[in-house]
């Protein structure tokens, strides 16, 4: 049940995204940010995530993308525990305050999926919070740049063994920084 609905909620928001679901349709966010290319965070200053549980030690952010501002938020983290390469998946319709475990709207609720890179058959391990069947526990912030902060308990999906508390914050880049090797549509097209 988890992937079936992580799957919808991914096709969903890249089809938001791809079919021009942002800045400009209605009830999108209004902002100077028009660009459907994701963006970068450069240097060190991408933030820390800290995991203790089920994957325990300091994941410094190797990588941050943040989806444009637009009709869905959807930001990837990515970094090494120890020598495994996780990945954490952020995606809300709208910033702000979200609290796990509790009932919200579907317009005010964000899901959480970490997942552990470096399983490439079978099983991979993951850990949630904000779907139907592993809702978790805690709070996640996302401010409009889309940078935040995170402390919740993520549940284990099938297979997976024990839950995982996350806790730290990342950096989005404040500007258009397109992703190098992204193609970019060339003007007029």
């Amino acid at each position: 049940m988890l992937s079936r609905t992580l799957s919808l909620v991914c096709f969903l928001s890249l089809l938001l995204i791809a079919c021009g679901g942002g800045a400009d349709s209605p009830g999108g966010y209004g902002g100077l940010s028009r660009s459907l290319t994701p963006t970068r965070t450069a240097g060190s200053d991408r933030g820390l995530v800290t995991l203790a549980g089920a994957v325990s030690g300091d994941m410094s952010l190797d990588n941050v993308i943040c989806a444009p501002r637009g009709a869905t938020i959807i930001i990837s983290l990515a970094g090494k525990v120890g020598d495994t390469q996780y990945g954490i998946q952020i995606n809300s319709v709208d910033t702000g305050a979200f609290l796990f475990a509790t009932p919200r709207p579907a317009d005010k609720a964000a899901l959480v999926l970490l997942s552990d890179q470096s399983v490439t058959k079978g099983a991979v391990p993951r850990w949630a919070a904000g779907f139907q069947d592993s809702p978790g526990k805690g709070a996640l912030a996302i401010a409009q740049d889309h940078s935040g902060s995170i402390d919740a308990d993520l549940e284990g999906s099938e297979g997976t063994k024990g839950s995982v508390h996350v806790r730290g914050q990342w950096k989005c880049p404040t500007g258009p920084t397109p992703i190098p090797d992204t193609p970019t549509p060339a003007p007029g097209s």
